[in-house]
């Protein structure tokens, strides 16, 4: 059933698909495979897929119904990547509309999609901080290199590697407090 649900079903360049296959989802750092105008990037090396920006959130999204529905497993890591994509790629009106049409066929909403869904955090997911939310361009960071806490120049850095890049081994405790040397 969980193949066939239509929440899980989106269309996609039959090569970027292949190349995807089970690789997990994040921010890729080493050579990357890039598809033209496809503004998706593999890395074969990390066996990692970033997706476009604009779909981050549908992502997120999408598999927190998955895991809710069928029981699908989701890393802390993965979990905490998500929770910062949905964040930045809030529900649009298409994915509001598809949603609706989805509904209406196959007789199941998506929760995380719903009007009601656009003000809350997901159930069982750390709120992300308003500091953490700024963009790459404002706060001078960005995702592009993986780092550990011993390279970070500072707490507001850290907090934007955990919530945006979803680098969940800077807090190693997991009460949502990266680098604790820095962040006191």
């Amino acid at each position: 059933m969980a193949e066939a649900d239509l929440h899980n079903l989106v269309p996609t360049i039959g090569e970027v698909n292949g190349d995807r296959s089970n690789m997990r989802f994040g921010m890729v750092n080493t050579p990357v495979h890039e598809y033209g105008a496809c503004k998706v990037s593999v890395s074969f090396e990390e066996r990692t897929f970033q997706p476009p920006p604009h779909r981050r959130g549908d992502i997120a999204r999408t598999y927190w119904y998955m895991r809710d529905t069928y029981g699908i497993e989701i890393s802390r890591q993965q979990q905490q990547l998500f929770t910062a994509w949905a964040h930045q790629d809030p529900v649009d009106e298409w994915e509001l509309e598809r949603n609706r049409r989805i509904a209406a066929a196959q007789g199941t909403a998506n929760t995380y999609v719903g009007e009601v869904a656009i003000q809350q955090t997901p159930a069982r997911l750390p709120t992300t901080s308003a500091l953490s939310l700024r963009s790459e361009s404002n706060s001078g960071v960005s995702c592009s290199v993986r780092k550990t806490c011993g390279a970070m120049a500072s707490c507001e850095e850290a907090m934007f590697h955990l919530n945006q890049c979803g680098n969940g081994r800077l807090d190693g405790d997991s009460d949502g407090v990266p680098c604790e040397s820095i962040c006191r």
